[in-house]
């Protein structure tokens, strides 16, 4: 047989070349691929998440509002997840006093319909766990007291109610903290942190989208503005990293301590209408 028959194979580089281009249409349009796609959508989703609940403007609202709907099509396997996250987002958009009853909600939902435990096993026992809490959260209380007295010496909270009693004061401000810890505990460090497990999303990811995603969202709150945002996102971050390290429960312990010392001095420090 001739050189014209014979079957000319390429060199060995080039067939390395070769099979590189192949392994890389197969990870960019196979299983790999997708997974990458959908934590880059998922990502997205949180920062979204954090920046609609800032309530910037009614136009980047919208514009948040849109993203989300458009990453419910691009990422199916939370598709219900990322539909609730707009939900909360409009719903506090609308009506802004009534958080944070759209995020209590929308943790509890989400975490209820999950497969499985929202924690996992942890190495500390339960006492090392909570005294992990109690330092965590005595420690961020202490740290953003100095914080929230410089927000609220330059503008106080104003209730347009009587002043309560003393026992009924303190009554309010620990049902308060007991109910913002759930719901942001609930929402950020249940069932977003759970999402960020089921996508394989590392550890140090998950407390950088916290940090980010939850600072952003406390743009308005005590204190607000750039210093808020930048504790708001190293508390976060403790959180995030305190749930993936001793759980949810601790998180949430540690945060009711946090605000329980933040509402305090707004409590103490505002302005009722005389009786």
């Amino acid at each position: 047989m001739g050189d014209e028959g014979r079957l000319q194979l390429p060199d060995r580089p080039s067939a390395g070349r070769l099979r590189g281009v192949a392994h890389d249409r197969v990870m960019a349009g196979g299983p790999a691929g997708e997974a990458q796609r959908h934590r880059a959508g998922w990502v997205a989703a949180q920062l979204l998440l954090g920046v609609g609940l800032a309530r910037p403007t009614p136009l980047a609202i919208a514009a948040v509002l849109v993203c989300l709907a458009v990453l419910v099509v691009l990422v199916p396997p939370l598709r219900l997840t990322i539909a609730a996250l707009a939900i909360a987002v409009a719903v506090v958009a609308l009506v802004p006093q009534s958080w944070p009853w759209p995020a209590l909600l929308v943790g509890i939902g989400l975490l209820a319909g999950a497969r499985g435990r929202p924690d996992g096993q942890f190495g500390p026992s339960p006492g090392r766990r909570l005294l992990w809490a109690l330092c965590i959260g005595l420690l961020a209380a202490g740290a953003v007291t100095p914080l929230v007295l410089g927000a609220v010496d330059s503008a106080p909270s104003a209730f347009p109610v009587p002043q309560p009693p003393v026992p009924v004061l303190v009554a309010v401000v620990l049902g308060a903290a007991v109910v913002n810890a759930s719901a942001e505990e609930l929402l950020w460090r249940g069932a977003i942190v759970a999402a960020d497990r089921r996508l394989g999303l590392s550890s140090g990811t998950t407390i950088a989208l916290q940090a980010v995603g939850f600072g952003v969202a406390h743009l308005h709150g005590i204190p607000g503005g750039p210093v808020g945002v930048i504790a708001a996102g190293v508390f976060g971050a403790a959180m995030a990293w305190l749930r993936m390290r001793a759980g949810l429960g601790a998180a949430f312990a540690a945060h009711v301590l946090t605000d329980i010392g933040i509402f305090s001095i707004v409590a103490a420090t505002a302005v009722f209408v005389p009786g």
